[in-house]
């Protein structure tokens, strides 16, 4: 038996989406307006909470339908892909691919806005990224790529903040970013997990 949100149109769904994404983007979790979400969609209260119960469950929503747009675009290696040589040009190259998919991508951007406005839940999405960045170390730690002085998930711990606090500032640098500096963000990134984390037989430099 399908759900009233599953029955309903696919462009409605990403009109609420939208403007879900702008309202918790701008107002932050906290200060957001589910009456002004739901006035900009032209439906009534009772329409809405049809839909959905709560402030949470859109927010929840948001995130993920924006994940699943993101990540659509995307090609992620598998982790166990990284165990080799090759660990390092891969993790150049996919660190490239993810700053093109930020940059004038609107879907990433809203979503990145609204995880970074303040009071925001946790996202799912955000959760498997840093078990998969785990899986990526391990495959590297174990080929000989990844320094192992640290216990595993204390590094896997310090990369995903690491990620999260680049993110954060690249989506605050928006207008930077499509300026022109994505690819000289893409270097620094790369060059900066490079030294926190290469181990030292691999010899590699950036381009």
């Amino acid at each position: 038996m399908t759900t009233a949100l599953e029955r309903l149109a696919p462009d409605r769904r990403r009109t609420l989406v939208r403007l879900a994404a702008q309202e918790f983007a701008t107002a932050g979790f906290a200060g957001a307006s589910l009456n002004r979400i739901i006035a900009a969609m032209g439906m009534s209260k009772s329409s809405f909470y049809h839909l959905l119960a709560a402030k949470q469950e859109l927010f929840e929503l948001t995130a993920a339908d924006l994940a699943a747009e993101v990540g659509a675009e995307l090609q992620v290696p598998e982790p166990a892909a990284f165990a080799g040589p090759q660990f390092w040009p891969m993790t150049r190259d996919l660190v490239a691919q993810l700053t093109e998919a930020l940059v004038g991508n609107e879907d990433a951007l809203l979503l990145g806005r609204m995880v970074y406005a303040g009071s925001a839940p946790a996202v799912g999405a955000i959760g498997q990224i840093e078990d998969w960045v785990g899986q990526v170390l391990a495959a590297g730690r174990g080929a000989g790529q990844v320094r192992t002085e640290l216990p595993a998930d204390l590094q896997q711990q310090l990369v995903a903040a690491v990620l999260r606090t680049l993110d954060e500032w690249a989506v605050q640098q928006e207008e930077a970013m499509a300026s022109g500096s994505a690819e000289q963000f893409t270097g620094r990134v790369f060059d900066l997990l490079h030294r926190m984390l290469a181990a030292e037989v691999t010899g590699l430099h950036r381009r």
